[in-house]
């Protein structure tokens, strides 16, 4: 099973996730991620998970600038080096930087992340595996 930090608040994530290295965006900013996350899990039937990933990973598997994903687990096995992640959304982390989330439709925050192009082993839209060592993960109780 995936190696989750478990959150049950807003202020808790906020907390939690500015410890974590990767996190590119302010204390006083990563609030509205956690808002997007809240909204996007609303209008899915499934658990939803939180993924920090470091921005030169997302730079390199999808050109831009998305180090967070919201997404569902697909496959999950401890001896496994990666998770299988589908339905996979990039939150754009320029409109969580300029304090813009609350001006915005969450459609123009989210954006389904697509390496299906480029990827010999992922041949559907909103599927990646992540690796675990690049990753922090949360999920919402």
């Amino acid at each position: 099973m995936v190696n989750s930090i478990e959150v049950t608040s807003r202020d808790e994530f906020i907390e939690t996730c500015s410890d974590v290295e990767d996190n590119p965006v302010s204390d006083d900013r990563i609030g509205a991620a956690y808002d997007v996350w809240m909204e996007y899990q609303e209008t899915k039937d499934s658990k939803q998970f939180f993924i920090v990933i470091p921005e030169w990973l997302s730079s390199q598997e999808f050109d831009a600038r998305r180090p967070f994903l919201l997404g569902e687990i697909e496959f999950d096995d401890d001896s496994k080096g990666a998770v299988l992640y589908k339905g996979l959304q990039m939150i754009d982390v320029s409109i969580i930087e300029m304090d813009a989330y609350d001006w915005v439709d969450i459609d123009d925050v989210l954006e389904e992340a697509d390496i299906s192009d480029t990827n010999d082993y992922i041949d559907e839209p909103g599927m990646m595996w992540v690796p675990r060592s690049l990753s922090t993960v949360f999920e919402h109780r």
